[in-house]
C-alpha cells in the first residue's frame, strides 16, 4: 500500500501550520484512497511530545495514521547546490518513497544539495521548495515538484510570486532561499553564484 508523509514543525510545544498539513492530507487521501483523511490535530494532541525545543513530527499515514515520531531538528548547513536535470520526475504528493529524488541527490558531486531542473525549469531541492530574490521581491517556481505547506502559506499571503523560472534566468536573481515546514522563512539563503549548473 502507498504510504504518505507529513513533516510538521513543533516549536516549543506549538504545532505550526497544522491547517495546511490537514488540507494536504485531505487532498492526498481523496486522490489516492478515495477516502477521508485522518484527523491530524486529534492524533497529534493525543501524543506526549516535548514542550521545549524544535522537533520534526513525522506522520506516516494511509487512510489512517500508521506512525508518529518526534525527531530533534536543527537547520542543516546548505551552502552550495548542484543543478540536476530530470524531465520525467513526478512527485505531486508527499510519498514516503523518495527513490527517484534519492537517485538525483547522489549526483550532487561535492555540493551540499541538488536543484532539480525539469524541462528546463527549476523546481525544488531534495527536501525544500525554493524562493529566488530579485532586489526586494521573492519569486518561486510556478510548478514545484511538491507544493509544500510553507510555500502554500507564503503564496496565499502574497509574500512570494509564482513564476516559470528557466535555468538561464537564474542570473536575474541575487539569492536563493530554501524553505520547508521545518525551516519556514528562516532557511538558508544562498548566493545564486553558489549553484553549480
Amino acid at each position: 500500500m502507498c504510504h504518505l508523509l507529513e513533516s510538521i514543525c513543533l516549536q516549543d510545544g506549538i504545532f505550526e501550520n497544522l491547517s495546511y498539513h490537514q488540507r494536504r492530507m485531505d487532498f492526498s487521501c481523496r486522490k489516492i484512497f478515495n477516502s477521508r483523511a485522518p484527523e491530524l490535530s486529534t492524533a497529534l494532541h493525543s501524543q506526549n511530545f516535548p514542550s521545549r525545543g524544535l522537533y520534526k513530527i513525522r506522520v506516516i499515514y494511509t487512510h489512517k495514521i500508521e506512525k508518529i515520531e518526534a525527531i530533534p531538528w536543527s537547520i542543516p548547513d546548505i551552502l552550495t547546490l548542484k543543478a540536476v536535470y530530470c524531465s520525467d520526475i513526478e512527485y505531486p504528493l508527499k510519498y514516503t518513497d523518495r527513490e527517484i529524488i534519492n537517485r538525483l541527490f547522489s549526483q550532487r558531486e561535492d555540493c551540499d544539495d541538488i536543484l532539480i531542473v525539469k524541462n528546463g525549469l527549476i523546481t525544488d531541492t531534495s527536501y525544500c521548495n525554493i524562493l529566488l530574490r530579485n532586489k526586494e521581491r521573492w519569486y518561486t517556481p510556478f510548478q514545484p515538484l511538491l507544493k509544500g505547506t510553507m510555500l502554500t502559506s507564503l503564496i496565499e499571503k502574497g509574500i512570494v510570486i509564482p513564476a516559470d523560472i528557466a535555468v538561464q534566468d537564474l542570473h536575474h536573481f541575487q539569492t536563493i532561499k530554501l524553505i520547508n515546514a521545518m525551516m519556514r522563512f528562516n532557511g538558508p539563503e544562498i548566493p545564486v553564484s553558489n549553484i553549480s549548473l
